[in-house]
């Protein structure tokens, strides 16, 4: 059974923003809190990316989004800049 682009749509664009969210919470977060959001924000960019390579070209706006949003994620709030440009 095939799932519906739109349904893959709304689940790409759901786990994004949910990174986004946790993203910023650990730019601006210490200790414990900060970890908790910058392992929260990996897990759904990773979710999110996941559902992208499998459902959409490489040349997609929203997949190539992630990548982006991913690799800000492991330069900035991880401080993994190998990680992040392997990525990019």
């Amino acid at each position: 059974m095939e799932v519906p682009l739109i349904t893959v749509l709304i689940l790409s664009l759901t786990f994004s923003r949910m990174g986004d969210y946790h993203c910023y919470l650990a730019e601006f977060s210490t200790g414990d809190k900060r970890k908790d959001s910058a392992d929260k924000s990996l897990e759904a960019y990773k979710t999110a990316s996941n559902v992208a390579v499998t459902e959409f070209p490489p040349t997609q706006s929203i997949r190539l989004g992630l990548a982006l949003n991913l690799s800000v994620v492991y330069y900035e709030i991880l401080n993994s800049p190998d990680r992040a440009c392997h990525l990019a």
